[in-house]
């Protein structure tokens, strides 16, 4: 029995000389051939960017209507915990990995030095806030904290994240301050929320009171007004001072603090 005669066929793929050898009814008229599937995948994603995509210039927006039912849908799946823990065991597959988290904070850095950001914007925080206060994700997430809390390693974890030292102007507002008001921005004192769990940076001993030191850099699109309402809510009074009034003004700044804490001396003397 004669063999059938291997033919060259060359790669289809743009740029690529190589050369691989097919038996005659391997070759099919108007189909493409590539020496391997990677340069397969490769032209096919050329070929469909842009206009050479079938589905280009086709709006798919969905109604106003069509959204709710599919915001409805998804909370209704999202209080199945069966279905929350399959979606966050997948998730953690992906998030866990050393590249996932380098391209995380690689963006996160990226967005910090860009003035421009959305984030920044006032419309942005108030649907971060919005989304916040929906009752069912709130359930959800006060529900999902405190199983998680109750877990050893998780809480072991959060522990282990919150345990930072002070910053610079958390440091001089400490030196300045009274005995009673404890630094534990390391994660010893917290409260939920119902949006999240916080950690203030400082707390005053017997008494539903905290203070929080923000960074000009760091908060300088943050509004104070938000997180003292929303300690407020949960029966917590807060102060928030700025890093540049602690370093030019701390006269001032200990003067409110003794104010806040209900401690007014007759004479204010620093050493």
């Amino acid at each position: 029995m004669k063999k059938a005669c291997l033919i060259e066929v060359k790669c289809d793929l743009p740029g690529c000389n190589n050369i691989k050898l097919k038996y005659p009814c391997q070759i099919i008229e108007g189909k493409r051939n590539y020496c391997c599937k990677e340069h397969a995948y490769k032209h096919h994603s050329i070929l469909m960017k842009g206009s050479g995509n079938p589905m280009y210039g086709i709006s798919l927006k969905h109604t106003e209507e069509q959204n709710k039912k599919i915001s409805e849908a998804s909370i209704k799946l999202w209080e199945d915990p069966e279905y929350r823990k399959k979606v966050m065991e997948n998730a953690k597959k992906v998030t866990d990995t050393p590249e996932y988290k380098e391209k995380k904070r690689q963006e996160t850095k990226a967005r910090w030095n860009d003035p421009n950001s959305i984030y920044y914007t006032k419309e942005y925080r108030e649907a971060q806030v919005k989304g916040l206060d929906n009752p069912k994700l709130k359930k959800i997430r006060i529900e999902t904290g405190k199983s998680n809390w109750k877990n050893p390693e998780i809480k072991k974890k959060m522990l282990k994240s919150f345990d930072r030292r002070p910053t610079n102007p958390e440091k001089v507002f400490d030196e300045i301050t009274p005995n009673n008001v404890r630094y534990v921005g390391n994660g010893k004192w917290h409260r939920w929320t119902g949006r999240q769990c916080r950690i203030p940076d400082f707390k005053v001993t017997g008494q539903n009171k905290l203070i929080e030191i923000y960074g000009d850099y760091w908060h300088r699109n943050n509004d104070p007004d938000d997180l003292i309402k929303e300690y407020k809510e949960v029966g917590l009074d807060c102060i928030v001072f700025w890093e540049h009034e602690i370093y030019k003004e701390p006269e001032r700044v200990l003067k409110k603090t003794l104010e806040f804490i209900e401690i007014i001396p007759k004479q204010l003397v620093l050493y």
